[in-house]
């Protein structure tokens, strides 16, 4: 009842503040909500197309993160039927665990990479759009991310190959996507190192995927 006092009868003016910056307030969300769903719908029109291999013999997918605290290095790496390899600290046969994903599984894989634009991986233009400049580094005692991805065919708008491998590393991924959340390449980067370590929390604990 106290928050009303304000408006007793005789405030006629004090009522027509409040109604036309209610008002105001309306119009502004409107044309907020009209520009957000534009450039929604915007985004969502930038159609990708893609392919890989489904031969057991083909890597589609290599993915690692290296950690300095504790120091080790966790990969997988994902083949055309689906079989994926995980290791740790590479090479080593005690740490190496396999799994087989299912066609749809495999297919979500891939398409967290591709529909991020991890084949059109550019660090110029990601590092103008986070606003640092970045450098092809040498695996340091820092989070470390590799990524190796290879497609038959990708498209999105003038970007087109067929047959090609694209590989590239990504210090700090955590502090630098945390600081530049709106990076369409480390959103997808940060969700494969994700799926890395749940799959290897599902394989160590010997569960399903």
């Amino acid at each position: 009842m106290k928050t009303m006092s304000a408006l007793r009868p005789g405030s006629r003016n004090s009522l027509n503040l409040l109604w036309l910056a209610l008002a105001i307030a309306l119009v502004a969300g409107a044309i907020f909500w009209n520009q957000a769903s534009s450039l929604g719908a915007l985004e969502r029109t930038e159609q990708v197309t893609y392919a890989f291999s489904n031969d057991p013999a083909d890597v589609v997918l290599f993915v690692s993160r290296t950690a300095s605290t504790p120091k080790e290095t966790r990969s997988m790496t994902i083949y055309g039927d689906g079989r994926v390899e995980l290791s740790l600290n590479r090479w080593d046969p005690i740490g190496t665990y396999e799994l087989k994903l299912t066609p749809p599984e495999l297919s979500a894989l891939i398409a967290i990479a591709a529909e991020h634009r991890l084949p059109e991986w550019d660090y110029e233009s990601i590092g103008r759009r986070i606003g640092v400049q970045l450098e092809r580094q040498q695996i340091s005692e820092r989070e470390h991310v590799r990524v190796i991805i290879a497609l038959e065919s990708y498209q999105r708008g003038t970007h087109q190959h067929r047959d090609f491998v694209r590989s590239f590393d990504f210090l700090q991924l955590t502090a630098v996507a945390e600081a530049a959340p709106q990076v369409t390449e480390l959103i997808g980067l940060s969700i494969l190192t994700e799926e890395l370590l749940r799959l290897w929390g599902e394989a160590e604990r010997g569960g399903d995927i």
